[in-house]
Formats: structure tokens, sequence, C-alpha cells
């Protein structure tokens, strides 16, 4: 087992990462990934999750590269029914709030008219 990990032409120290995983401290494996590489939380959790699994999944390649799952940052990216913007999902709000305010709208003007004209 080499005591490095190449990802992206960055080398991390792998006997660290793996010190925190067999220690119960995978976020902190996650924020060392992350601010090593510059990845986002998702690719780092895979790779946490892989080493967790198999300490020498890693071991053969020299230099692995990790292609960013969302590739495109701050722009929105169409993907079927869901839209990314950087690393959030933008879900499309249906008009809910209008029909919503409509219905009390007229919900007030009817009381109203009905205690104008009760009398």
């Amino acid at each position: 087992m080499s005591n490095q990990l190449t990802i992206n032409t960055i080398t991390l120290d792998k006997s660290k990462l793996i010190d925190l995983i067999n220690n119960k401290k995978q976020l902190e494996a996650i924020k060392y990934i992350k601010e090593e590489t510059g990845l986002g939380l998702k690719d780092c959790k895979d790779i946490v999750d892989n080493l967790y699994e198999n300490p020498d999944y890693y071991g053969g390649a020299e230099n692995t590269i990790i292609e960013p799952t969302i590739k495109k940052r701050n722009t929105i990216v169409k993907n079927n029914d869901r839209d990314y913007k950087g690393g959030h999902i933008i879900q499309d709000k249906p008009n809910d709030i209008k029909k919503t305010m409509l219905f009390i709208g007229v919900l007030i003007i009817s009381i109203v008219v009905y205690f104008l004209f009760k009398s």
C-alpha cells in the first residue's frame, strides 16, 4: 500500500486519510480532501467511502483523475427535471403562492361584502 494518493495531480497523505477513517473521523477526512484538492463534497465523500470499504482501492493508480460531479460551477445546467447552479439544486416552484394569495383576497372581499350587506 502506497503512502501517497495523487488526485488530479495533487498528492495527499494516504496514511493520514486511512488513520482518520479508521478512527471514525470520516468528516475530517472529507474536509482534508476538499481543502487539498478543491473537489466537491460528493466527490470527497465518494473517495472516503471507497477507502473505507477497501484501503487499497486507489493502490494501483499513480494518478487518479476524478471528474467533478457537477462540471460547470455558477452556471445553470439543465438535467431532466432539475436545474443545478453550483452545487445546489434549484427547484421550480409552482404558482401555488399566487393561487393562495388570490384565494385569500377573494375570501376577504367576500367577508367584507357579506358584512356590508348583512344589515
